[in-house]
């Protein structure tokens, strides 16, 4: 503790007396790690046939086909990590290996803040992938593997821009790694590694620009993260939600939220919300005519909110279980709507 109050002192003294040799010393002190790069195809190569073994993809049957994406081996004894989203409402997916061969994987545990979750697949043992000791740096190689534009477990090659990224919706991982590389729908839940072949991530979300050019987001995993541990114990962590969807005809000019459908069965719907619906209205002449009419949320807990993602956003900082009112606006109408909030995954089916 005292050489480090002498250090102080003298850095000091040298920016009065020195003010350019002190900032030498200070962008010395401060200086950002070297990258870990990939220096050639063949590393790549080598780099790449390492993770994709442990690798596998990932079905889920929806109402409307099968729901795709990636997942991957932590341990020789089948427990493997994925995004969230890609298992989200089911306790059992099917997972495709390398060698073609399908398993049955359970969910074991997840996290819908972070987009985490832990299967544990069923075979006698697999090929894993270690977890770094640490997050990487800025300009670091990544590689990850994954299934997206019909592929089957193929290699996506970039670096990482950026550290503990803000979400950029309200419904998305905060916290995230940033990264410049080829990922789409499909490679969700697949992993982020370094160039030794150890995990720095968890694939999430991608972003499109105005562009079309996009950057890609992963959950940072390594051996400083708590929350594996919490998924192992079996960790089920949902987040509130009143059981609403937006609505296609919402605007920009809309004064509050424009509610679209109401989920049955929903705290939502149990507090009286209305979905939108056509009504018929009599006109000053006497003729009538269909209107489609909707509710509007116009705050939470006396939070205004204008947009789905506010709304989103608000209802997030709450608790399961916790009863919040509703300024509602119905037919010119101001009403207040005491609504307990549900459990997401007990609330929606899809």
């Amino acid at each position: 503790m005292r050489g480090c109050l002498t250090l102080v002192v003298v850095l000091g003294v040298l920016l009065l007396m020195f003010p350019k040799a002190t900032e030498q010393v200070r962008d010395v002190l401060v200086k950002p790690p070297e990258p870990v790069v990939l220096k050639n195809a063949s590393e790549e190569d080598k780099l790449y046939q390492m993770v994709r073994a442990a690798t596998f993809k990932i079905e889920r049957d929806v109402s409307d086909g099968v729901v795709v994406g990636t997942g991957f081996f932590i341990n020789q004894d089948g427990y493997a990590l994925t995004a969230y989203h890609v298992v989200e409402f089911r306790n059992q997916v099917t997972v495709v290996l390398p060698n073609l061969r399908r398993y049955t994987a359970d969910v074991v545990g997840f996290d819908n803040t972070t987009d985490l979750a832990l299967l544990k697949v069923r075979i006698n043992k697999a090929t894993f992938l270690p977890l770094a000791p640490k997050h990487p740096n800025v300009g670091d190689s990544i590689l990850a593997v994954g299934n997206s534009g019909g592929d089957f477990l193929k290699r996506r090659v970039g670096k990482v821009i950026d550290l503990n990224v803000a979400a950029s919706r309200a419904d998305f991982p905060p916290g995230t790694l940033e990264m410049r590389a080829p990922i789409a729908p499909g490679d969700s839940g697949g992993p982020v590694a370094n160039a030794k072949g150890e995990i720095v991530g968890v694939v999430s979300y991608i972003r499109v620009y105005d562009d079309q050019s996009t950057t890609a987001y992963a959950v940072p995993m390594n051996q400083e993260q708590k929350i594996l541990s919490e998924l192992m114990a079996g960790t089920k962590r949902d987040v509130p939600v009143l059981g609403v969807r937006s609505s296609f005809h919402a605007s920009d000019f809309d004064h509050g939220v424009r509610v679209g459908s109401v989920e049955k069965g929903s705290p939502a719907e149990k507090a009286g919300l209305r979905a939108e619906r056509e009504e018929t209205v009599r006109l000053q002449d006497g003729s009538s005519e269909r209107v489609l009419k909707a509710d509007y949320i116009l705050a939470v807990d006396g939070a205004p909110v204008n947009t789905f993602d506010e709304l989103i956003g608000v209802v997030r900082r709450k608790s399961i279980g916790d009863v919040v009112k509703l300024q509602v606006e119905r037919d010119g109408k101001r009403l207040i709507l005491p609504v307990q909030l549900g459990a997401r995954a007990t609330v929606f089916t899809e």
